[in-house]
């Protein structure tokens, strides 16, 4: 995989992490009213009970899986900033693991969202040329 591919997959996981966590958080909410009584069960049937855990237990299995994924890619960000500089990756850390928009990261980092795509580019062909391996150390640092 290459980095345009690997990094844009973490971007939809960050937009899925947050959708996860507001399920989540919503079925803990589900159950209290306001004043955090507890609430009736509106079907307590055990099908229904099963099928919630269940969707629970997944949602989390998903979550562990897309944290996993995020810290792999912060050592490959913190790799960037150790090669490139710490600009280089903390556009990468606000694009891609903040989900910020290209004009927020500009606005953001003081730049125009153009020189953000340049950077942006300038980053992901280092880390192809040098392999995710030693992006992760920082090794292999390019010539600006």
């Amino acid at each position: 995989m290459n980095a345009r591919w690997y990094f844009a997959d973490l971007r939809w996981a960050m937009v899925r992490l947050q959708e996860i966590q507001r399920l989540l958080l919503n079925e803990g909410e589900d159950w209290h009213q306001p004043g955090g009584a507890p609430k009736t069960i509106p079907d307590p049937t055990g099908a229904r009970a099963m099928r919630h855990l269940a969707s629970m237990a997944s949602l989390l299995e998903e979550k562990a899986s897309i944290l996993a994924q995020r810290e792999e890619a912060l050592l490959v960000i913190a790799g960037v900033g150790d090669a490139l500089g710490s600009e280089h990756a903390e556009l990468l850390m606000r694009y891609y693991v903040e989900t910020e928009t290209w004009d927020e990261v500009a606005e953001g980092m003081g730049i125009s969202r153009r020189t953000c795509i340049r950077m942006r580019d300038w980053c992901l062909e280092w880390i192809d040329s040098v392999g995710f391996a030693h992006a992760k150390n920082g090794l292999g640092a390019a010539e600006k």
